[in-house]
């Protein structure tokens, strides 16, 4: 998920610690296959990649999280739009970043909002 995770744990019994740790990498490892928008073959990414028709049964993490974003969205009278990834992307800042041209820009604010 682009970020970095620190998890402290106390225990009594090291190897219940230790499983307990990998228990909480594995499922946000999990989460993050869910919630990939543009790599592998993650829900989030499959739904980006489908047309626009395509109907989803969603996992009940992803379905939070637009359910939240849509909430957030109308709360905010569209300042957050959950949709405008599509135009951050042509900046592809996760390559070192690159400057998009106008007509990049143009073509993928029609796919917002």
């Amino acid at each position: 998920m682009s970020t970095i995770v620190t998890v402290k744990i106390y225990v009594n019994d090291e190897t219940e610690g230790k499983e307990f740790l990998k228990n909480v990498f594995e499922e946000a490892k999990r989460i993050e296959h869910i919630m990939e928008p543009l790599k592998g073959d993650g829900e989030l990414q499959r739904i980006n990649s489908s047309s626009a028709d395509t109907w989803w049964k969603m996992s009940p993490e992803l379905k939070t999280v637009i359910d939240r974003s849509v909430l957030f969205y109308e709360k905010s009278g569209g300042a957050f739009d959950p949709t405008i990834a599509s135009v951050e992307w042509l900046w592809d800042f996760d390559k070192g970043g690159k400057l998009p041209s106008q007509t990049e820009i143009d073509e993928a604010l029609k796919t917002i909002g």
